[in-house]
């Protein structure tokens, strides 16, 4: 299962990461991913070694500190679409809007091939 095993994350990650939400880098770092040494011609291309779980850990443990935004669980039914773009989801049933949608089902999740996206 790709969850558990070791990755190595491209540096566009870790940029990203860093750059719009540096909590969740820290956390992530804490947590146990090893930060690579960047390359001379570019220190912001810092790939980072780390299991997927880890990441996600982390993402969580930084999203659970963020005020105005609320983690659900469950069985993500479908998508809801407003002009092929995500405004939400059903869950186990109930329709929730939202401002962002994250899908990290993975490459073989099906909900947004389903949902026609």
């Amino acid at each position: 299962m790709q969850f558990a095993h070791a990755h190595a994350f491209r540096p566009q990650v870790a940029s990203l990461v860093i750059e719009q939400w540096p909590e969740a880098y820290d956390a992530w770092v804490s947590r146990g991913a090893t930060p690579l040494d960047p390359p001379p011609e570019d220190p912001t291309m810092r790939a980072v070694l780390s299991r997927r779980e880890t990441l996600e850990r982390a993402l969580r443990e930084a999203a659970l500190g963020q005020t105005g935004l609320e983690l659900r669980t469950g069985h993500v039914d479908r998508l809801l679409l407003e002009r092929r773009r995500a405004r939400g989801v059903v869950v186990d049933g109930a329709a929730l809007d939202a401002d962002l949608v994250v899908d990290a089902s993975g490459r073989a999740g099906r909900v947004a091939r389903a949902s026609g996206v």
